[in-house]
């Protein structure tokens, strides 16, 4: 970390592959980017939806939604996104940038019961993809040689949440996930200069642990014509299980090869988030959220950085455009975000702040035979990071879309 500000990035300019990530320098600290969206229907909203609900999509953010879903319903739906990050610093030349495609969501929702409903799919938890060069001081003499650093790698999520409602308009949840991945980092020093070959060394550490997330939520009607929503989750704090490899090799002859296993080298701390909603004649829906993440508790910090307290402030706004007061055709959101990453480098807090748009359209009319499809669009503009004190700046645009198939179950349709 000594040079953490002398990063000169080596940036694949144009389109990456769609398993790997945007380039980001900071992700070489701790378990990589947080993600920090669900790419559900709130992400045009700026993922402003711990207390929202929808009969027939689904809310990942609170696992108590989904015992509000309408009765008989299923809905599967898959996520993607397109990522453009440009980089700004007093140590990058010119211009830098990355693009990245990927698949971020899988999730199937069903309501089984008029009190109880699931939800199960796959989301990324974190990512690490970053590479520069950096002298590096060979011990036990003056000389220093160039060295790569390369990570890449993250922690994926796999869940199962089940939502009851014990009374009327209130429910809970608990979503049990399993936390799983690998973060590598490559390490090439030229020793040209000093013994005429090149050390190649490679760190891979696997990670994994259950870990469980608790949700409540209350909806109800206030008025003739207005609805209130209220929301909360916590999660508690998590020790992940982590076995460590390390292979060097000399001029591509391995000379050292060594494993070891270790319980809990990485803890996640824990986390809660809190929210509530107004919505006026069905259409008009205002919403916040506020998420807290305790980093500081781990006390954890290394040479130029430490982990400091996340923090996150949502709002979001969205229009249901219904027909006869009914049928939902259409709706369009906006979205504000402001927050702190997990990290503090060189005394300079991680600034996360950005702009969402989004716009859905539902299909009204059922094929026999088949279901009701939907489809929306989401567009991020936001910025993350500072150049002060050396720093570098990362300014995203994201476009994320999900298509949504939903239907009936355990209901014979009758057709004319």
């Amino acid at each position: 970390m000594k040079y953490f500000y002398t990063i000169i990035l080596l940036l694949v300019l144009g389109e990456t592959a769609s398993a790997q990530t945007n380039a980001s320098p900071y992700s070489i600290i701790g378990i990589g980017d947080i993600e920090s969206s669900y790419f559900d229907r709130g992400s045009g909203m700026a993922d402003a939806s711990i207390s929202l609900i929808a009969g027939k999509f689904q809310y990942n953010a609170n696992p108590a939604s989904y015992a509000r879903m309408d009765d008989h319903f299923f809905s599967v739906e898959l996520s993607g996104k397109f990522k453009n990050v440009g980089y700004t610093g007093a140590n990058i030349q010119g211009t830098a940038h990355s693009n990245d495609f990927q698949i971020e969501r899988l999730a199937l929702a069903i309501k089984i019961k008029h009190w109880w409903g699931i939800g199960f799919g796959l989301l990324p938890f974190s990512s690490s993809n970053y590479s520069f060069t950096a002298p590096k001081n060979i011990i036990g003499t003056g000389q220093y040689v160039n060295t790569t650093y390369t990570g890449t790698g993250g922690l994926h999520k796999a869940y199962l949440a089940n939502s009851f409602m014990p009374i009327k308009n209130l429910t809970l949840g608990v979503e049990t996930q399993y936390l799983w991945g690998n973060l590598q980092q490559e390490q090439v020093m030229s020793t040209s200069s000093v013994a005429g070959g090149t050390l190649d060394a490679v760190q891979n550490n696997y990670l994994s642990k259950v870990a469980f997330k608790f949700g409540a939520l209350y909806n109800g009607k206030i008025a003739k014509k207005w609805a209130i929503g209220l929301g909360a989750t916590a999660s508690n704090k998590t020790k992940l299980n982590t076995d460590n490899t390390i292979t060097v090799t000399d001029a591509g002859q391995p000379i050292v090869t060594d494993s070891s296993y270790n319980y809990g080298i990485f803890t996640l701390p824990v986390m809660y988030a809190f929210g509530g909603h107004l919505t006026y004649n069905g259409k008009y829906t205002l919403a916040a959220n506020y998420q807290f993440q305790n980093w500081a508790d781990l006390k954890q910090k290394g040479l130029g950085y430490s982990l400091v307290n996340a923090d996150r402030l949502s709002v979001g706004f969205e229009y249901a455009g219904l027909v006869n007061n009914l049928y939902e055709k259409y709706y369009l959101q906006a979205g504000g975000y402001y927050g702190h990453t997990y990290l503090n480098v060189n005394g300079n807090p991680q600034k996360d702040y950005g702009l969402t748009l989004g716009v859905g359209l539902n299909t009204t009319s059922r094929v026999p035979g088949a279901g009701l499809m939907s489809y929306q669009l989401n567009l991020g503009l936001g910025n993350r990071g500072s150049t002060n004190n050396g720093g570098i700046k990362e300014t995203y645009t994201t476009v994320g879309f999900s298509v949504i198939f939903r239907d009936l179950w355990g209901v014979k349709q009758r057709y004319e």
